[in-house]
């Protein structure tokens, strides 16, 4: 007899959190779960990339758990409540301090609301995207394999700087939008840091190089996002967002231009140091 499942997206909106090794002054005094300069922003972001990416899913058969802080304001739960109704899979969740520090405890109460045999959670931020068709990929896995004790993760993904419109193609194993199938609700993706998974764990990346699954958004309040951009891996054509249904204003002419500054760039660097060489000898 096959084991049933129940597949949970699970996203931390503004839930209390250490981060480590936070790095963005722009946030670092900032209160998330009441700061409405800070919420806005965060909300357009979830509005562009995150939230059509989820609701265009070619699978339906989810569940997405959307975290908040039950300090949230009251005009923005209204507004989560009309984003509902756009999208039946969409269920948020308003948790207490404690609630928050102790998530683990949490879910598990919440998913095992949902009786079954293997629970499925995947994970993504609340600024990014992911492909349309990446909880039909991952469903499709495990219906091949029956393997509930496994990682999984799609290695390739896009990152995508707002700001200046740098496109570039990544390869992590560890990323952002990693899936974790499991016998059982203790733990889901989200109780380790994506980039610090658990060694016991069989680990399979089903991810394709010509096949991006996710985009990594970069703008002026993440957390500690780094950006890789150079000539090797920059995006060169629009085919690459063919199962992405978010909002990217990218187009050709970025490519060109930022290869031209990034050429320009690595010129004066290398100049700089030959300058300072040449004074040191002199």
């Amino acid at each position: 007899m096959d084991k049933t499942f129940k597949h949970f997206i699970i996203t931390r909106f503004n839930i209390p959190a250490k981060y480590a090794g936070r790095k963005n002054q722009n946030i670092s005094m900032v209160d998330p779960k009441t700061d409405e300069k800070y919420l806005d922003n965060r909300i357009r972001l979830f509005e562009k990339y995150t939230f059509p990416s989820i609701k265009n899913q070619t699978n339906k058969n989810f569940k997405w758990l959307v975290l908040f802080s039950d300090q949230t304001p009251e005009k923005y739960k209204n507004h989560m409540n009309k984003l509902q109704m756009e999208c039946e899979m969409f269920c948020p969740l308003y948790l207490q301090d404690e609630e928050a520090y102790d998530f683990d405890n949490y879910l598990k109460s919440v998913l095992e609301n949902f009786k079954c045999d293997v629970y499925i959670t995947t994970r993504i931020d609340n600024d990014d995207a992911i492909s349309v068709k990446m909880v039909e990929r991952i469903q499709n896995f495990y219906e091949k394999n029956k393997n509930d004790n496994v990682l999984l993760s799609f290695s390739y993904g896009l990152q995508y700087t707002e700001k200046n419109k740098k496109l570039a193609v990544q390869n992590i194993f560890g990323n952002h939008f990693i899936t974790m199938i499991l016998p059982g609700a203790d733990k889901t993706v989200i109780s380790f840091p994506h980039n610090d998974i658990p060694e016991k764990i069989k680990k399979v990346n089903i991810g394709e190089k010509t096949n991006p699954m996710w985009i990594e958004v970069i703008h002026e309040t993440n957390y500690a996002n780094q950006t890789f951009f150079n000539i090797k891996n920059a995006v060169k054509n629009t085919d690459v967002f063919k199962e992405f249904k978010c909002e990217v204003s990218w187009k050709r002419k970025d490519f060109l231009k930022n290869i031209i500054v990034s050429i320009v760039g690595t010129f004066v660097c290398v100049y700089q140091v030959l300058k300072r060489r040449e004074t040191k000898n002199g």
